[in-house]
């Protein structure tokens, strides 16, 4: 029987860490080279009735930045160490290469 993995420590250790990961793949076994974006989880981008983040607040802006970047031509590897290294929690999404392209309002 395998055991739930849960973390039992200091929460407060964790300075930064991916919270979610959407694959918005059409080829998932494409993972040499992707599209990636990291935004911050408490932006809160998803549809009415599903959970919000914790940090969804104006003050969350201020205190810990504005995360919304991207990678193109990434490994999947490299982009989970890349997104990792934020000081906000992240939100990771994969796309095909070439398949992601900003809204004018995202950066």
């Amino acid at each position: 029987m395998t055991m739930p993995m849960t973390f039992g420590g200091n929460r407060d250790i964790i300075s930064s860490m991916i919270t979610n990961i959407l694959d918005r793949r059409i080829h998932i076994h494409e993972w040499r080279s992707v599209d990636a974006v990291a935004e911050a989880t408490w932006h809160d981008n998803a549809p009415p009735g599903t959970q919000h983040h914790d940090n969804a607040d104006a003050t969350a802006s201020i205190k810990l930045g504005d995360t919304m970047s991207s990678r193109s031509g990434i490994s999947v590897t490299d982009a989970i160490a890349w997104a990792q290294q934020y000081p906000d929690e992240v939100t990771l999404y994969l796309y095909d290469l070439g398949t992601w392209e900003p809204e004018s309002e995202d950066f």
